[in-house]
């Protein structure tokens, strides 16, 4: 049982430690992919910004503005070629921006930490005059990073459940093992215990043998007791009605 109980043990380690791993390996999987199709929509917002400033065809401004429109879920901050705030931005508090002055120069620096790399949208080349477009996370690639941790957590629940469990199934076989010990023991002391109640019997039919007839019937009647303790032991108790208050009279 001992060999089974900790082998189980390492089992189980080893099967939650290879779906951690295995999990922590596919979100970081997943926010490579995510972080390069949202540099892709970012692209593809600057490029929009282009056609609304640059073009002269309402066709393509509609479908450049609808482009723009789209992007509803990666915060952008719009710098010009000294990396200075224009004060344009997409996706972020306008409300915490309004309070805070510096909220926006924060997300810049924050921004620039993820994404030190901006997108750079080129108005004029001499003199050169651009637009810097720095990005942070979305929320949706926010919420992938958490998914290593959830599964971290309920991995552990779940290791902690199971060794719960194994426990309990160790205990319960101890406890059977006592009881079925218990039991051979009142029963190997049931026949001894008879004969010498036999015994104490024939001793009292001689009148001689009254003290020690007596002496012995106490002793047999212990182990007698014994005997039955031994046999209760694993039993469902048998309840009795009683009434305290009466004993107490």
């Amino acid at each position: 049982m001992n060999i089974w109980k900790s082998s189980g043990k390492w089992l189980l380690l080893l099967v939650a430690v290879t779906g951690i791993v295995i999990s922590v390996l596919y979100s970081n999987y997943l926010s490579a992919r995510m972080e390069e199709d949202e540099r892709k929509h970012v692209t593809t917002w600057v490029e929009a910004q282009r056609t609304i400033l640059q073009s002269s065809d309402s066709a393509s401004i509609t479908l450049a503005t609808h482009l723009s429109v789209q992007n509803n879920r990666i915060p952008i901050i719009e710098t010009n070629e000294k990396d200075s705030i224009t004060g344009n931005y997409v996706n972020l508090d306008s409300n915490l921006v309004k309070k805070d002055p510096g909220y926006l120069r924060k997300q810049l620096q924050a921004f620039k930490k993820y994404q030190p790399n901006p997108i750079i949208l080129v108005l004029q080349e001499k003199p050169f005059t651009a637009n810097y477009y720095y990005y942070g996370k979305s929320s949706l690639l926010d919420e992938i990073g958490w998914y290593p941790i959830i599964q971290l957590l309920i991995a552990l629940l779940f290791i902690a459940i199971t060794l719960a469990l194994l426990r309990y199934m160790f205990n319960n076989e101890q406890n059977l093992l006592w009881i079925s010990l218990a039991k051979e023991t009142a029963h190997q002391l049931g026949t001894p215990v008879s004969n010498l109640q036999g015994w104490v019997e024939l001793l009292k039919e001689h009148p001689e043998n009254a003290t020690i007839a007596e002496e012995l019937r106490k002793d047999v009647s212990r182990l007698q007791l014994v005997t039955d303790r031994f046999g209760k032991i694993g039993n469902a108790p048998q309840l009795v009605p009683d009434y305290p208050a009466k004993r107490m009279e």
